[in-house]
């Protein structure tokens, strides 16, 4: 089985156990009549999932549907089965607790101080423990690791800043490791390896290790932990053999003592025990595993067992550092003196000479553990970083060999250099050291700012008041130490040199520490900003507001029709109006009402059907109006404006009347996407839609993203070709519609704008492998014609049936080339696309649009969420703007309550990027969404088109203008440019002096 094809079974496995089964219930009327209402582009219809906390409750009926957990593991009790699903990543972050660096620092500690410095040791370990925790949290609260949250927080040049030094932290610490590797295997074969040699077996040996990849990454950390075990059971080994008394060791661990003499070497052990590129490594690789961060509660427990098994691994490595300390302070440390001049060169010899050759063996066999292990999280680290600060695109084995080099050309050149000289290598390894400590900053300070902002990490994750306090003190006693350390240590080398030297590290100093300024100028801007953005909602009406108390005047005057419990609605019953239709299509009985232009009552079409629609204050929506860097854009809250088919566009060309209906939706810091928009004459299927592959188009366009980014808002086209969801009549030269298979819409029908009347779908004819390249080129054409526009970015429709979706769907696919099949070959052609497009405009330009389930436009799949997963999975390694998957809704024509079995939840767990879930939101529904996680953003569509000030009204609480769905897809201004502002409505002149002030 290849690679890809195992790790596609693994995805598949593990979202079919942790699919949740909890939807909904209830049914949403149908509503279809003539050609002017067909089901188009409608993305906010149908019954959707609400997920909230360790329980799926719906907030409407009391019901509540316990989720299965993750991983298949109950998370409300501790258990050690959960706690062994969790372990993986502290015990590769604790390697580099142990790396030769480490061993190094233990046995100068030993020998120079004997047991006296034990206590640095253990609250070194404590104080690491503190800030792996934050990286934890990192990695589990939010959507990408600690460099990737870097490049996005922090402006261009401070990126490149962070980047290089955590690269200097990464190319010293592959030194010591490689080169502690080297020297077990000098050990091992009696001398007779030259060091270099061992560096390039090393290197070599640590790339192969790549391969384990291959087989799953538990494979790869199992033999790490594998690698851990050898490394303490050979410093058992010696610890036992040499007798160490066991009082002294507890003394030296429980009692602190410091004198001056040993104040250097005890800041080198902390600077030691603490590196800058493992918290980056320990958010990526728990971010890696993919943790259900859309239910908090779940979440949260997933971090408490990330921590306990960082606290255990660490308390391995305490343990084995504890024991190089205590042997080496046992044999060579006599009366407050060292007795020999004992270094990582020739330890093991000093070793063989006092306890047998044995020890010497077992010695060489710990320090090459130690030190392989090391280089392979060194090359974790460097992929991670080099990928996250730079976006860097390119296979797994390609970037490794990219990130190695840049730490093993040094180290071949410091062997070459050093070899057999045991003086050159112990000051090498104390410079060493020192570069990694004066790092520590630019890792530290970003994790910190980063992990107490809201906006970032979630209000349910964010630094408590306590843990910051904690953190900023051991960030601050570890920053100033190691700088303290390394000023000493550079005027003890620089004591008699010239004034050029001195001139020249003075220089460097003052741009270290101008640096370092900055860095922290910019983190507390950040969180002033956020601080600042939080007073901001806590000002919003509260409860006590008189705008509140209007409200509950308007809700008793339904308590006639409306059922209130519990604080939550129950549905009203309402007599079905029956509503027009055709010969050619039979329509089901369905509920509508007409548009209020000024209308008090609270009456609105939900995804449960019509309820009275629940009318909050701005402060029980503040999730919604927290910031977010969505690829290159700062968004000011988390309300998207969906895309909807309006089918305006007479010519294809978009008219001047657009350029108000998108404006007036406008909102500064708000994210807009347009209606599907064609990319080639090919691709149209309903009358009147708008394309962007021609020069008149794109002018058509201009006009309306000015007036949009005028308003200080950002706009995405959504580029589209609807495949097989056509009819000759939309085709040029009447040409038969183009699908990936010749298998036609089954049981519904089209609307042909030549008959003016609903046909069958005809039978399209499958596109031959040739053809594929140029309608990724039309895909990359487009997205270069929305740039020219002056659009933000593209999203690049591959959802409800259409043309990219089909290739996807093995209810469509029955290819037998590459493109079908497998999941893989399904899923071929859209990432061509995605890779055309991204090569074009640049992957943080674009976003992708799923449908997981549905079945609309007779689109089915065997499998959802297996090919769904695959497909961001794949999505992902792109680095795209965002994700945008439409929650379980209508099935072909008719409604349907959803399957019990459907949920986006698995997916949002695999999602790597921004998140965007639409389909058929309330705003506190939508609030609840981003605040448990389950969602980054959230696109609301018929509710957002009837209310053009749909972001104030959230903000103010204010009622909502219901929409007219006979209006949807008719070309005149009813119903598009015409919905009414709060300011024109009576609510709106009730309360004009609350308006103003919101002005």
């Amino acid at each position: 089985m290849s690679s890809s094809g195992r790790r596609l079974e693994e995805t598949t496995r593990w979202v079919e156990e942790e699919a949740l089964f909890a939807v909904g219930e209830g049914e949403v009327p149908s509503f279809s009549s003539s050609s002017q209402n067909t089901n188009f582009n409608d993305d906010e219809e149908g019954p959707i999932v609400v997920v909230s906390g360790n329980y799926l409750d719906d907030g409407r009926r009391g019901t509540k549907h316990q989720e299965p957990g993750f991983f298949g593991v109950q998370m409300d009790s501790a258990s050690w089965k959960a706690f062994l699903v969790h372990m993986g990543p502290g015990f590769l972050m604790c390697i580099a607790y142990i790396d030769p660096g480490n061993l190094e620092a233990d046995l100068q500690t030993g020998v120079g101080t004997g047991y006296s410095l034990l206590w640095v040791l253990l609250w070194s370990t404590v104080l690491g423990g503190v800030l792996q925790s934050l990286a934890a949290k990192l990695g589990v609260s939010t959507s990408m690791h600690l460099a990737q949250h870097c490049r996005t927080v922090y402006p261009r040049y401070m990126r490149y800043i962070l980047w290089v030094m955590a690269e200097l932290a990464i190319i010293g610490s592959d030194i010591q490791e490689v080169i502690g590797s080297s020297l077990a295997l000098m050990l091992l074969t009696g001398g007779a390896m030259p060091l270099w040699l061992g560096v390039v077996i090393g290197a070599v040996t640590a790339y192969l290790l790549l391969f384990l990849e291959k087989f799953g990454l538990k494979w790869l950390e199992g033999f790490f932990q594998m690698l851990v075990g050898i490394l303490g059971v050979c410093m058992a080994v010696l610890f036992f053999v040499a007798k160490v008394p066991y009082g002294r060791v507890l003394h030296g661990l429980a009692v602190p003592t410091l004198s001056i003499e040993s104040l250097p070497t005890a800041t080198g052990l902390l600077g030691a025990i603490i590196m800058p590129h493992n918290l980056f490594l320990h958010s990526a690789l728990v971010h890696e595993r993919g943790i259900p961060v859309e239910y908090r509660s779940t979440a949260k427990h997933s971090l408490w067992y990330y921590k306990l098994e960082s606290a255990f691994a660490l308390f391995v490595t305490l343990g084995i550092n504890t024991a190089v300390i205590s042997v080496f302070s046992h044999g060579f440390h006599k009366e407050g003196e060292a007795t020999a001049d004992i270094g990582l060169f020739n330890a093991g010899q000093f070793l063989g000479d006092k306890y047998g050759p044995a020890m010497a063996l077992v010695w060489a066999i710990g320090l090459l553990a130690a030190g392989q292990s090391s280089t392979m999280t060194g090359t974790y680290a460097g992929q991670f970083v080099m990928s996250g600060f730079l976006n860097l695109k390119m296979g797994p084995y390609k970037r490794a060999l990219l990130t190695r080099a840049f730490a093993l050309v040094p180290t071949l050149l410091v062997a070459v250099m050093c070899s057999g000289t045991s003086t050159g290598l112990d000051a090498l390894n104390q410079w060493l050291n020192i570069l990694q400590s004066i790092q520590l900053p630019f890792a530290i300070i970003p994790l910190l700012a980063i992990t107490a902002n809201a906006s970032i990490v979630g209000l349910g994750f964010v630094n408590s008041a306590m843990t910051n306090t904690v953190s900023i003190v051991t960030a601050s006693v570890i920053i100033v130490i190691n700088a303290g350390t390394a000023y000493q240590t550079a005027l003890t080398v620089l004591a008699g040199k010239s004034w050029i030297l001195h001139t020249g590290f003075w220089l460097i100093a003052l741009v270290y520490l101008g640096a370092v300024i900055c860095l922290t100028y910019l983190s507390f801007q950040s969180l002033c900003h956020q601080s600042a953005q939080d007073d901001e909602v806590e000002d919003r009406p509260s409860t006590t507001d008189p705008l509140l108390s209007v409200v509950r005047e308007e809700e008793e005057m339904l308590e006639d029709d409306v059922v209130k419990a519990a604080g939550t609605y129950a549905p009203p019953v309402v007599p079905p109006v029956r509503l027009p239709q055709t010969d050619a299509q039979q329509v089901t009985s369905g509920v509508t009402t007409p548009r209020s232009v000024a209308s008090s009552s609270m009456l609105q079409s939900s995804r449960y059907g019509p309820v009275a629609l629940r009318i909050m204050s701005g402060s029980n929506c503040q999730e919604l109006f927290q910031p977010l860097k969505v690829g290159s854009m700062d968004l000011g809250h988390r309300i998207v404006y969906a895309p909807l088919t309006r089918c305006r566009a007479l010519t294809s060309v978009p008219v001047q009347m657009s350029v108000q209906y998108y404006s007036e939706r406008a909102t500064k810091g708000g994210l807009m996407i347009t209606e599907g928009t064609i990319v080639s004459e090919h691709g149209f299927g309903y009358p009147c839609t708008p394309g962007i592959f021609t020069k008149e188009q794109v002018e058509g366009w201009k006009p309306i993203v000015k007036a949009v980014k005028e308003k200080g808002a950002f706009m995405f086209c959504q580029i589209w070709h609807c495949g097989r969801a056509s009819h000759q009549h939309y085709q040029p030269n009447g040409e038969t519609p183009i699908s990936c298979s010749d298998v036609p819409i089954k049981g519904q029908q089209c609307f042909s704008s030549k008959s003016m009347q609903m046909e069958d779908y005809p039978v399209p004819r499958a596109l031959d492998k040739e053809e594929l390249p140029k309608i990724a080129e039309q895909f990359r054409m487009a997205a270069k014609n929305a740039i020219e526009a002056g659009f933000d970015g593209v999203e690049i429709h591959g959802a409800n049936g259409y043309l990219l979706d089909s290739f996807m769907k093995d209810g469509i696919n029955n290819r037998t080339d590459e493109y079908g099949g497998s999941i893989e070959n399904r899923c071929r052609f859209p990432l061509e696309v995605v890779q055309a497009v991204c090569d074009e405009i640049g992957a943080e330009r674009v976003g992708y649009r799923l449908s997981p389930f549905g079945g609309f436009l007779d689109a089915h799949d065997s499998h959802p969420y297996a090919s769904v997963s695959y497909m961001i999975e794949e999505l992902n390694r792109f680095g795209l703007a965002y994700i945008h998957c439409l929650e379980p809704r209508v099935k072909g024509n008719t409604d349907q309550e959803a399957d019990p079995h459907f949920s986006l939840a698995p997916f949002r767990k695999i999602c790597r990027t921004v998140f965007i879930a639409s389909g058929g939101y309330v705003p506190q529904d939508a609030a609840d969404a981003i605040g448990s996680g389950s969602a980054d953003l959230v696109a609301f569509g018929r509710r957002y088109l009837a209310n053009p000030d749909f972001v104030k009204r959230i903000t103010l609480g204010a009622p909502l203008n219901e929409y007219d769905r006979s209006t949807f897809y008719t070309q005149g201004a009813e119903g598009y440019i015409d919905y009414p502002f709060l300011e024109d409505t009576e609510w709106g002149r009730e309360h004009a002096a609350l308006l103003k002030e919101a002005r």
